[in-house]
This record gives structure tokens, C-alpha cells and sequence, in this order.
């Protein structure tokens, strides 16, 4: 006999859609800076609800070796929506990509927010 495969109950499902989403849009937006505001707010939240997922870091696993955890304050995520942020209010959309003409059209001239 080969070897067993695992069988589909006992792989574990992860929701996808409510994560790649806002993912998708976030990252349209920085590449193409078009609704940059809106990214950063909504991508920040995302990487500040990740980073919290990640609580209580462990230090010790259960064998009691270290886990070698990062550092809670110096986090990637926290990283990226800094970043965010400063593409945001630098208005890093405008210089490399279509935010100027995106801010030009006469639905977001009347909707600010969607700059």
C-alpha cells in the first residue's frame, strides 16, 4: 500500500475571501494611487488586526525551547502601515501614479474622501 493521504476533514479551512478583499483593493490602490486615502486607512486597520492576532507572543514553545518571536513593537506590520500611512498623506499617489488623474474627475471632485 502507498502512502495514506491526509483526508479532507482533517485539513484545516481558512477563510480567504474576507481577507483578500480588502488585500486586493489595497494594493490597486498603492500601485496605482487611485483612492490612496481610502488604502491607507482600510490596509492599516488590516496590518494593526494582524499584528494583534499574533498576541500573546509566545516566548517559550511547549517544549520549552525560545520561539524566537519578533519584536512586538518593531513588527513588520506595523511597518507596512506606517508606510501606508506616509504614501497617504505624501500624496505618493499624485507623483507615481494616477492619483492626479483620478482627483481631476467630477465624481471624486464632489467626494473628496476618494482622493
Amino acid at each position: 500500500m502507498g502512502a495514506a493521504t491526509p483526508k479532507a476533514e482533517n485539513v484545516p479551512q481558512e477563510p480567504i475571501v474576507p481577507l483578500a478583499l480588502p488585500a486586493t483593493f489595497t494594493e490597486f490602490a498603492e500601485a496605482d494611487g487611485i483612492g490612496l486615502r481610502i488604502a491607507a486607512v482600510s490596509g492599516t486597520l488590516m496590518m494593526l488586526g494582524m499584528w494583534a492576532a499574533e498576541w500573546p507572543l509566545a516566548k517559550f514553545t511547549s517544549a520549552g525551547e525560545p520561539s524566537m518571536s519578533t519584536n512586538p513593537i518593531v513588527d513588520y506590520h506595523i511597518i507596512y502601515a506606517l508606510v501606508l500611512i506616509a504614501l497617504a498623506l505624501t500624496y505618493a499617489g499624485h507623483t507615481w501614479g494616477l492619483g492626479k488623474r483620478w482627483a481631476k474627475l467630477p465624481f471624486v471632485r464632489r467626494n473628496r474622501w476618494l482622493i
